[in-house]
């Protein structure tokens, strides 16, 4: 043992009255400050991104069953090249809850597609163009956005990124507010 009671060059030494009180209040603020960055990176990155993202699922679902072009016997789509998405809402009760199609290509093998109410992609497997007739109106959209569609069109989704929205935004707001609070006590 060292000179003075050292044990390996350090000093042991005891706390003195109300050191080890101030040294918890230095690790409650930094605790505190963590919180208020946490916080505020919540509120001001996290929750705009998941609220863009919302806005563009909602807005996706709006335009592919109410933006694309109608397809009924009454007004059929002509299906020229691509890809197309058809969206229709569920019809009444039961086990048939969905629009029956009719694809009819200029050459080629006519289908029948059931359109479900989170709506069907199709892909051509024709040569040259195609007429589309549904026994209910069905919105035809075809484009860029096509990929987005299933995900837009997955209320479950759309739902649980509303509620992660709250949740981030509440646990921003009580994380900033109550390291706000406690540290101006």
């Amino acid at each position: 043992m060292g000179q003075h009671g050292d044990q390996g060059g350090y000093r042991t030494r005891t706390a003195r009255f109300g050191e080890r009180g101030r040294s918890y209040e230095l690790a409650a603020s930094a605790r505190g400050r963590r919180q208020r960055r946490v916080g505020r990176l919540c509120l001001r990155i996290a929750v705009p991104v998941m609220l863009l993202a919302l806005v563009a699922g909602l807005g996706l679902l709006a335009y592919a069953t109410l933006g694309g072009a109608p397809a009924s016997y009454e007004s059929p789509y002509r299906w020229g090249a691509g890809a197309v998405f058809l969206a229709g809402g569920p019809i009444g009760g039961g086990g048939g809850n969905y629009s029956e199609c009719l694809v009819r290509p200029d050459v080629g093998e006519v289908r029948s597609v059931g359109v479900t109410s989170g709506g069907v992609r199709l892909d051509r497997w024709f040569e040259g163009a195609a007429t589309i007739l549904c026994g209910r109106s069905v919105s035809v959209t075809s484009g860029p956005q096509l990929p987005l569609y299933p995900f837009a069109l997955n209320r479950g989704l759309l739902l649980t990124l509303a509620v992660a929205i709250v949740v981030v935004g509440w646990s921003g707001y009580r994380l900033t507010s109550v390291a706000a609070s406690g540290s101006r006590r």
